[in-house]
């Protein structure tokens, strides 16, 4: 019997400054790995009361850099339109299914043009591309010039451009395929680690398995973003709702989440912080949801970042929430990532304390125990677990 399942997903958030403005190109490629005869996109609005505006969305076959196949091309369409695309404030829209026959190891290309300055945008570390220059490049290839490096060095931040308004891509397909949501902050979103397990995952399980990224900047498990820092969402708890429940075949959700609870947990208007029973309740709340719904719930325990003594036994007293059987399973991080001398990352695994540079990205998912992995991806939700 055929069904729709989500083949990648990111979120959207209030559109931040650093976007880029109006007039401006983005691709995003999204690696395959079902079987299908049919695909559509998603789009969303997270903004809360502007209108959002796409004038042109395309989809075609590229190879891994997002070099296009001018042929297969095909634009797509919401509504029965396809230019000028309006999006309401808070909402959702999935366009007409478009006949694309795909296979695991195919790549796509959806390439976004907006006139106007988004109001909604999901970063993704480096599945996108943006054109140097301004105008409309879904019909054309492009080289990706950005000097994000540079942008790296001086920031000491890994760079993330956005793409406007796009929330996923379903696949029509009859296969059984486990869907796994990956529910993170920006060391998520950053795809340091999640690039390279998706990767692993996709050569290890052709046909059976799609990794989707929910992770958002700042954002927390329990608290709301401030007022003044809309992009960095709403509560992860709240948030799943129109993230990874939204979503279809969804059989796992990984929960990554924990460091700006800690990291970003005071304020001079008061104080966000946590508790042990105040995160351990978030975490019961979450696994019934997630049971409610047939879901696994997975975790990784929170990061070794380095974030000071005090925080330091904070997140020993979340991760042993974490790792009490809380959760259907659970991958201890400390042990793959953590120098125990220092209280932090491994030499060369961080790029400021927090988060992942690809090297230590690529050895964390080097070292995760494989068999684990497979356990946790052949678990199927049961009355009992």
């Amino acid at each position: 019997m055929k069904k729709w399942v989500t083949a990648f997903a990111l979120p959207q958030y209030v559109n931040e400054p650093c976007y880029g403005g109006g007039e401006t190109t983005m691709r995003l490629i999204v690696p395959v790995n079902v079987c299908g005869d049919r695909v559509r996109i998603r789009i969303s609005n997270a903004s809360e009361s502007k209108t959002g505006i796409i004038e042109e969305m395309t989809i075609a076959r590229c190879d891994k850099s997002g070099e296009i196949s001018r042929d297969t091309i095909k634009t797509v369409s919401f509504l029965s339109e396809t230019h000028t695309i309006k999006v309401s404030s808070h909402s959702s829209l999935a366009s007409e299914e478009i006949p694309i026959e795909v296979h695991p190891g195919d790549f796509l290309a959806v390439s976004v043009y907006c006139r106007e300055e988004p109001v909604s945008v999901g970063g993704i570390g480096s599945y996108v591309m943006m054109p140097v220059s301004k105008g409309n490049y879904c019909r054309e290839s492009f080289a990706d010039e950005n000097d994000y490096h540079s942008i790296e060095e001086q920031y000491h931040q890994p760079m993330m451009w956005q793409v406007p308004y796009f929330h996923a891509m379903d696949v029509m397909t009859e296969n059984e395929v486990a869907v796994v949501s990956c529910l993170g902050d920006s060391i998520t979103m950053q795809t340091k680690w999640f690039k390279p397990l998706q990767e692993y995952l996709y050569a290890a399980y052709p046909g059976q398995i799609c990794l989707t990224n929910y992770g958002i900047c700042g954002n927390r498990f329990l608290s709301d973003s401030e007022k003044d820092m809309p992009m960095f969402g709403k509560a992860a708890l709240k948030r799943v709702e129109w993230d990874c429940f939204s979503d279809y075949g969804v059989t796992h959700i990984l929960f990554a989440m924990g460091v700006n609870d800690i990291g970003k947990g005071k304020w001079e208007e008061g104080t966000f912080l946590p508790t042990k029973e105040e995160f351990e309740k978030g975490c019961m709340h979450l696994k019934e949801q997630a049971h409610q719904r047939g879901i696994v719930l997975a975790a990784f325990s929170i990061y070794p970042v380095e974030l000071g003594e005090e925080q330091e036994d904070i997140r020993q007293n979340f991760n042993q929430v974490i790792k009490s059987g809380i959760f259907d399973a659970c991958i201890d991080l400390d042990a793959i990532l953590m120098d125990t001398e220092k209280i932090g990352y491994l030499e060369g695994y961080s790029v400021d304390g927090v988060h992942l540079t690809e090297y230590g990205g690529e050895c964390m998912v080097r070292d995760l125990d494989k068999e684990e992995l497979k356990r946790i991806i052949d678990m199927r939700y049961e009355k009992n677990i």
